[in-house]
């Protein structure tokens, strides 16, 4: 291992303590620290030079954490808002073929249809709540929460 190596090692490993939910990126913050170091030793830096201003340069590990945790959190809102763009455009075509058999092919009893339609909705809603749950425990439980 060369001294590169193990001065990122130790370094990402620091930051792992100090900040638990970062655990399971620290392959990816070691390959970015040790990519950085690199350059900066191309350039003419020693190790430990280089790999102080790339850690520096990342930032402190409080604001790597939150970095991450944002990332997270806006992964699950882009998840969530199309998950509503499903359920409403499924919703939308059940409508849509509701009332195309109504006029069409055979009137529905209207009380019959609502009393279908709101049992319909929860099970239209849960795939995506079950999702969302389990998206939610996931980033949780990557935050360490």
């Amino acid at each position: 291992m060369s001294q590169l190596d193990a001065l990122v090692d130790q370094w990402v490993g620091r930051l792992a303590r100090t900040e638990p939910e970062l655990g399971p990126r620290a392959a990816e913050i070691a390959d970015r620290v040790r990519s950085d170091a690199a350059a900066r030793m191309e350039a003419g830096a020693d190790a430990e030079t280089a790999v102080a201003a790339a850690a520096a340069a990342l930032g402190t590990p409080r604001e790597v954490a939150d970095a991450y945790r944002r990332t997270a959190r806006r992964r699950e809102q882009r998840f969530a808002a199309r998950w509503v763009g499903v359920t409403l455009g499924a919703t939308l075509l059940a409508t849509t073929a509701i009332v195309l058999v109504d006029k069409v092919v055979r009137p529905i009893d209207p009380a019959w249809a609502a009393f279908a339609w709101v049992l319909s909705l929860p099970a239209l809603s849960l795939p995506v709540l079950v999702a969302v749950r389990s998206r939610s425990s996931a980033v949780a439980g990557a935050d360490g929460r």
